[in-house]
Parts: C-alpha cells; structure tokens; sequence
C-alpha cells in the first residue's frame, strides 16, 4: 500500500469535512477561537469573517501540501527549458557555486549533480559507481513529493558498492530481473539530487569529481538510451529555480 495513500485520506477528510460545515459550526468547534486576519492581504474582501479564515487557512495548507511536488517538476523542467536536458541526461555543476546561484542548502566544496526523469513507460535504471578513496556519492532517489525511496553510496543499498537501482511505476507487477536493487516509486515523476564527497580540494580534484560524476548512467530498462551530461554552465543565469 502507498505510504502516502493514509495521510492524504485523512487530509481530503479533513478538507471535506471543513468545507461542508457553516459558519457556526466553525465557531462551535473552537469555542473562544477568533480568526485573527489581520496579516492578511487588506484587499481581501471579509477578511474579519470566520469562514474566509477558514478558506484563507485552507489555501495556505493545499500550497503546502503541494510545494514538494512542485519544486521537484519545477526543477526538472528548468533543466530540460534552460539547459536543453534531455530525459535522462544529468546535470552538473562543473565549477564551484558561489553566492549567484541563489541556492539554500549548496557549498562551494561539493560538486553536485541531478537528474529528473519518468517510469510512466516501464523501469529506468540507476547505475551508480563505486565509492573511491578519493571521492563519494551522497544522495538519495526521490518520487515527486520529495520522498526518498533509497539513498545511494556507502549510506545506501550499495553501501558503497556501486550498484543498480531499478525505479518503478506505481502499480507496477511486471517481472523484475536479477542484479537489480528495485525501488517502487509512487510517482511517475522521480527526481535525484546527488552530491560528491571529496577528499581533495582544489581544481584538479574538482574536474576529477566531474569525471567521476560521469560515469552515472540513468536509461530504460528496456532499452540503453544514449547518455548525455549537461554541465549547468559558467553563469548561474542559465538556470531559473523559482
């Protein structure tokens, strides 16, 4: 059963049953509660009554229940819009980031990689290389809401290893073959963020990290795709995150 299908349950419950209640019934089921909009847009019509609070509170709550999703699509497409990143290709950052690249959570002393994909027509397999010495994977494979199905390298199913990842379709009741690590993705969107762990710095550690993130393969299980790596380029103006 998905993991998601019990949560989402009880919040379409939740919303259902909001939605069908009357004013009153919102003020008699939080006795001495006042809807308090005073941050809210002053252009709001009714912005003092009960049930407008109640509608304002379940917009905030459906854009947080989307936002995963959405990041995760708007990532990808900004890739596949920006870069010319085809379906499987993977991108990567082929200098350090500085401050332009506006990213939250990114260091100048890690290169990084992604990729976004679809299994609505059959298993895409993740080949991921052996750890060195020198350098590791740290990452995980993500369905659309941003939740992990495996993370990769010595803190995955490989443990270091290297191995291949078979993503599936939701539903999917096919035959999985042999020498495979298969993850049931309850998605048909699947997105990767990985970073690369040095032991080095310097230039020369950083081009060698590149090559290293290279040798990453993503393509159908039916058929070997022609892989492509798109570097994300000198200007950060290149790609647009929203």
């Amino acid at each position: 059963m998905n993991a998601k299908l019990p949560c989402l349950c009880a919040l379409a419950m939740i919303i259902a049953v909001g939605c069908s209640s009357s004013t009153d019934d919102v003020d008699s089921a939080n006795p001495g509660t006042d809807v308090n909009l005073s941050r809210a847009d002053p252009e709001i019509e009714g912005q003092g009554d009960p049930a407008t609070g109640a509608l304002y509170a379940r917009a905030y709550e459906a854009m947080l229940w989307a936002g995963p999703a959405v990041a995760v699509m708007a990532q990808v497409e900004s890739g596949h819009r920006d870069l010319g990143a085809g379906p499987y290709d993977i991108i990567y950052t082929g200098q350090s980031m500085d401050y332009r690249w506006g990213g939250i959570t990114y260091n100048n002393q890690s290169p990084y990689w992604l990729a976004g994909f679809s299994v609505k027509d059959g298993p895409v397999v993740v080949e991921i290389p052996p750890a060195r010495e020198d350098m590791r994977f740290f990452g995980s494979i993500h369905d659309v809401w941003w939740l992990p199905l495996e993370d990769f390298g010595p803190a995955g199913a490989d443990e270091g290893e290297g191995g291949k990842y078979l993503v599936l379709p939701p539903d999917y009741e096919g035959e999985i073959p042999d020498g495979y690590i298969p993850l049931h993705s309850g998605s048909y969107i699947n997105f990767i963020p990985g970073r690369t762990i040095l032991r080095d710095s310097g230039e020369a550690a950083w081009a060698d990290a590149v090559e290293y993130i290279k040798t990453v393969r993503i393509y159908p299980l039916a058929s070997a795709a022609a892989i492509v790596r798109v570097p994300y380029g000198s200007n950060p103006d290149d790609v647009l995150f929203p």
